[in-house]
């Protein structure tokens, strides 16, 4: 997948090592290396301004990681076997509360929660 930002030539790839990596594809080299789950990661997003990656694997973990930090925010036990992630953040419309960020995921036997 790429960065949601078109300006940033930034792509984000999985492989069977477990391993997700952030390329620049302008220098043509590797930001960062993510060993983060103890199985295969099955799908990652961006949250909306592309400073966070959010990666979902089969070990029933979701991990959270700031781009500028390259360090792990959080880790979430979500319970079941997901396959798809989807980020997104709701804006309070009253007044002296805060938007949400939240996480839907999708897996096995048609299940579907929100973080």
């Amino acid at each position: 997948k790429f960065h949601p930002d078109p300006k940033k030539l930034i792509l984000i790839t999985s492989s069977e090592d477990y391993t997700v990596r952030v390329w620049d594809l302008v220098l043509n080299k590797c930001l960062l290396s993510i060993h983060a789950h103890s199985s295969p990661v099955t799908d990652f997003t961006f949250s909306n301004d592309g400073s966070y990656l959010i990666l979902n694997g089969t070990d029933n973990k979701i991990t959270v990681w700031s781009l500028k930090t390259t360090k792990k925010i959080s880790e979430i036990e979500s319970g079941f076997q997901s396959f798809c992630i989807y980020y997104f953040k709701k804006e309070l419309k009253k007044e002296g509360e805060e938007s949400k960020n939240f996480v839907m995921l999708a897996g096995e036997n048609g299940v579907i929660k929100v973080f």
